[in-house]
């Protein structure tokens, strides 16, 4: 309880007082410190890169009957961000702010407050994610799935007043980090010369937590349920932890473009919590299923880059007869340039 409520004071207090979308890179390992194959790998983390970005970041609840397959799916108003950004050494630092002009369908799906910080640090051996956001006002995404005399001149269905928390963190270690390299794709500060590719295991560690003023899942879902009372639920919580185990390979075409395909998936412990609308409370913990992909497509100089990263986190669990799905991701378009900071020694 504690944690929950510390959580989302943190949250709303840093939305009211952050109106642009932050998010670091560090990479805390050089070719001086772990020894690469230059063969596969060329480091370019000693040039100073300058880039602009666009970026839209998403988010999908997802509430399922078993039985019939119905389901109802919830999403905020996504926003489309535009920034700028630098990656020099260990350190890269993107800052994207949202345009009115461009974000201005409100009446559409609805007014969404949010909060989405983020913070990924590649290591030579390995990346770390940590995340927080916070969301307040959501829509449905599918009405037409849920109510059948629904047209779209009606409108989207909205919940204002559906909250979500999500914090978590993944550390993932990178096996063949002699000739892979996830920098030369997320970071731009380096270029993958040689195909490669590694096998990836590590830890994850989540909690997210969603609540509302009425009950989450519509009364129409849960038609022909024995015991419909216990799936009015107002609020949900979860918890989860257990280990990651995936593949990532970068393939190389024409010496310039780089595509990277990675999936993690891992099967971990959950632990959660539920509360009706009329305060009844139920827990319980259950093996669920957790998997992180992440898709690059980019082109590489020595001097200009750009491309499009795509990262998606999916945490899936079932209560009893209804599944439980949260997903989260964001899409990334880039162009940039890189400068050579080295000093020029002075001629003898």
């Amino acid at each position: 309880m504690f944690i929950r409520n510390f959580l989302l004071f943190i949250s709303i207090s840093l939305s009211s007082i952050v109106h642009a979308q932050v998010e670091t890179h560090f990479s805390s390992e050089t070719t001086t410190s772990t020894k690469i194959d230059t063969n596969y790998i060329e480091d370019l983390s000693n040039q100073l890169n300058l880039f602009l970005y666009g970026k839209t970041k998403y988010k999908y609840l997802n509430y399922s009957n078993i039985d019939s397959g119905q389901q109802i799916q919830y999403s905020p108003n996504d926003r489309f961000n535009v920034g700028f950004g630098f990656a020099y050494k260990w350190m890269g630092l993107g800052i994207a702010f949202n345009l009115p002009f461009i974000n201005n369908d409100d009446d559409t799906y609805g007014k969404t407050e949010r909060l989405d910080m983020q913070m990924n640090v590649f290591a030579r051996k390995f990346f770390l994610d940590f995340f927080l956001d916070y969301y307040k006002g959501f829509y449905v995404k599918n009405p037409g799935d849920i109510y059948t005399d629904w047209e779209e001149s009606m409108g989207y269905p909205k919940h204002p007043e559906m909250i979500t928390a999500d914090v978590g963190a993944s550390f993932v270690y990178i096996i063949n980090h002699r000739k892979f390299s996830y920098r030369a794709s997320f970071v731009q500060n380096e270029i993958q010369k040689k195909m490669a590719g590694s096998l990836l295991a590590g830890m994850l560690v989540y909690y997210n937590a969603t609540s509302a003023d009425t009950a989450i899942i519509p009364e129409v879902m849960l038609q022909g349920f024995e015991e419909p009372d216990k799936f009015r639920i107002r609020r949900v919580e979860a918890l989860s932890i257990g280990p990651l185990f995936g593949y990532a390979y970068n393939f190389v075409i024409a010496k310039r473009i780089l595509i990277t395909l990675s999936t993690v998936p891992g099967v971990v412990y959950q632990q959660t919590n539920t509360w009706s609308e009329t305060g009844e409370h139920a827990s319980g913990g259950k093996i669920g299923f957790v998997i992180g992909n992440k898709i690059s497509i980019s082109y590489n100089h020595k001097h200009y880059f750009g491309g499009f990263n795509y990262n998606d986190f999916h945490s899936l669990y079932n209560y009893d007869k209804m599944g439980l799905t949260s997903n989260v991701g964001n899409f990334k378009i880039f162009v940039g340039r890189r400068f050579n900071v080295k000093k020029k020694e002075a001629p003898q």
